[in-house]
């Protein structure tokens, strides 16, 4: 009669992949096995890439570098208006060419999304030989976001418990990579 449950149990310990630890005892208990199996723990965020903000390209190109501006505004709009998003990551190439007034232009925009934002840098948006540096880009979003406060641009946060969101630097200094500026 003692086997069964503890063979599931153990079962079940070593099959649901979940996003918070627990003690054997508490994920033995049955109720906390049936929410596991039926609720398990979600996290919903918003993933942006490579907006490559660009308000001095006047031309237009198949990369409508042109329309960057109206098209992240356009998205912003959008994300405002999610129910269900708790933040956004912008993972890299938020401007198109290094340059400290473009980075504000998108801080400024970012700063109209109604909830929190990362950011993790992309090869476009710091400097090689001028542009903005890498202490620039993280005294600007210090300076800007009242929530983030790193001294690194690597770190990680935790939005809720069991979750541990971790920002990666992998811009080389003094070597451009791909099509960077």
């Amino acid at each position: 009669k003692l086997l069964l449950p503890l063979i599931s149990c153990l079962f079940l310990l070593g099959g649901l992949a979940y996003s918070q630890p627990l003690k054997i005892t508490d994920f033995c208990n049955i109720n906390n096995i049936i929410s596991l199996i039926f609720q398990p723990e979600i996290i919903d965020f918003i993933h942006i890439t490579d907006v490559h903000l660009d308000t001095k390209t006047k031309t237009h190109s198949a990369r409508m570098l042109e329309d960057s501006e109206n098209l992240l505004k356009d998205a912003i709009k959008q994300i405002n208006s999610s129910k269900t998003a708790e933040f956004i990551v912008f993972s890299g190439d938020v401007i198109n060419k290094s340059d400290k007034d473009e980075f504000i232009k998108f801080i400024n925009l970012a700063k109209t999304l109604n909830k929190p934002w990362y950011y993790a840098p992309g090869n476009h948006d710091v400097g090689i030989g001028g542009g903005i540096s890498k202490n620039e880009i993280l005294s600007t979003l210090n300076n800007n976001l009242n929530y983030f406060k790193q001294s690194k641009l690597y770190y990680s946060f935790s939005p809720k418990k069991g979750f541990l969101f971790i920002f990666l630097d992998g811009t080389i200094l003094g070597r451009i990579t791909a099509n960077a500026h």
